[in-house]
């Protein structure tokens, strides 16, 4: 947390929800000082000159960089105030902002043609939505580290600050503990190790590393690892219970307490793992025919706690939220399950959608926090052929600001794709995350 403790409570902005959840953008891990000399280093890598950054409550003298933390609670968390009109005043209300500051004032120098001068101005800059977010689909494709890397570094210089790894999906899953061994393939997979150099290396750009683990559905390399798939003998479901391109192994068997139990295991240690305030278990497209299936109806029969497809997936959401909670974070879903029917299992009110449908210029869930990642999404196959409308998204797209509208996210999905390199998917990205960082 950064600067004298008088200042460390603006480093965390405000939800709507109630108090003791993890709150976003989520925790600075930079002091005044630490911000100072990363500032220093960037100075000199575009302009050669060595000047110094000083920071803290004193006064700058003419011509000085300063950054200081101010009690300004109209900046918010990450906003902050810009002032050369004689010194080089960066100000916020937490080190986030104050990071934020010293992007623009590096992204001026590269500007100028000699890498020299900066105008005399005066600005004050606060972001429209507390969550940007850029997902990669690294359920289907196994990213390089590299890129990850590079990744992070681009958005924190755009002011994006949440980096969220689909991590399973029925393709595969790319945590690799010892655990659970025989569930991630090492060499197309992340250890204890490479998450945490990808989240020290995002604290350093203010970047939060979200991850998400896709279950009930999505989830065939799961339910084979561990035999708990709907496909499973005795008496397992068939193909005519869920979609023609499908097997019954793609659905985690959701009426079975060993089932659930191992999932909650899975998002019980990865939750370990991460330290950002949301942590993704999916939950999307669950087949309707599934209730169709007689282990699903004998089980809704026998258990006086749901009565319909619905509420068995509600209270998994649920059942797994309680672990998310247990470990400090919000859990997110996709949305979907809203349209199921569920008279007797209502998710959790803390629980925030992932909302791909509808336009993302409005919320559409009752009683939930989204982000909106459905305009956004970046699928490059022949069969989907999705991209962000660019111009609208420049021109005509009004990001939400009402308070259960918590963000945006440009979206990847590999589908069909997931042999392509890195730099393809980067080439689809780069355009649309620069127009999502300048709108939010």
């Amino acid at each position: 947390m950064g600067g004298p403790r008088r200042h460390r409570r603006p480093d965390r902005a405000r939800t709507t929800t109630e108090a003791g959840r993890r709150e976003l953008p989520g925790p600075a891990r930079q002091t005044e000082q630490e911000l100072a000399r990363q500032l220093r280093a960037g100075i000199e890598a575009v302009t050669g000159l060595r000047l110094p950054v000083s920071s803290g409550p004193k006064e700058p003298r003419p011509g000085d960089i300063h950054l200081r933390l101010t009690d300004d609670a109209g900046l918010g968390a990450e906003g902050y105030r810009f002032d050369s009109a004689d010194a080089i005043r960066i100000e916020a209300a937490s080190t986030h902002g104050l990071f934020y500051g010293t992007r623009t004032l590096l992204q001026t120098l590269r500007a100028d043609s000699s890498h020299r001068a900066v105008p005399r101005a005066r600005s004050t800059d606060v972001p429209t939505q507390q969550v940007r977010m850029v997902q990669l689909d690294a359920g289907r494709k196994y990213w390089e580290m590299d890129y990850l890397e590079n990744l992070i570094r681009r958005m924190g210089d755009m002011k994006l600050n949440t980096l969220f790894l689909h991590q399973s999906d029925s393709e595969g899953f790319r945590l690799s503990s010892p655990k659970f061994p025989g569930l991630a393939d090492r060499e197309h997979s992340y250890t204890r190790a490479d998450i945490e150099r990808l989240k020290a290396l995002a604290a350093r750009h203010h970047v939060q590393v979200m991850p998400g683990i896709d279950v009930p559905g999505h989830a065939t390399v799961i339910s084979e690892a561990f035999g708990i798939g709907f496909g499973t003998e005795p008496d397992p479901c068939t193909g005519a219970h869920t979609h023609s391109h499908l097997t019954p192994d793609w659905i985690i068997d959701i009426t079975d307490r060993r089932a659930i139990r191992k999932t909650k295991e899975i998002v019980a240690e990865f939750s370990g793992w991460f330290d950002a305030p949301l942590f993704s278990v999916g939950a999307d497209e669950l087949p309707g025919q599934l209730e169709q299936c007689p282990r699903v109806q004998r089980h809704l029969a026998g258990d006086p706690g749901v009565s319909t497809l619905g509420d068995l997936l509600n209270r998994y959401i649920n059942d797994l939220d309680d672990v998310v909670t247990a470990h400090g974070k919000r859990t997110a879903i996709y949305n979907g399950s809203e349209h199921m029917e569920a008279p007797q299992q209502r998710v959790h009110s803390s629980v925030v959608f992932l909302t791909w449908e509808g336009t993302g210029s409005e919320p559409v869930i009752p009683g939930h926090d989204e982000i909106a990642i459905g305009p956004f999404y970046v699928t490059p196959n022949n069969y989907h052929n999705l991209y962000p409308d660019e111009p609208w998204m420049y021109a005509r797209w009004v990001p939400n600001t009402a308070p259960d509208m918590l963000g945006s996210g440009l979206t990847n999905w590999a589908d069909y794709n997931f042999w392509a390199e890195d730099a393809y998917f980067e080439q689809k990205m780069a355009a649309p995350r620069a127009l999502l960082a300048d709108r939010t």
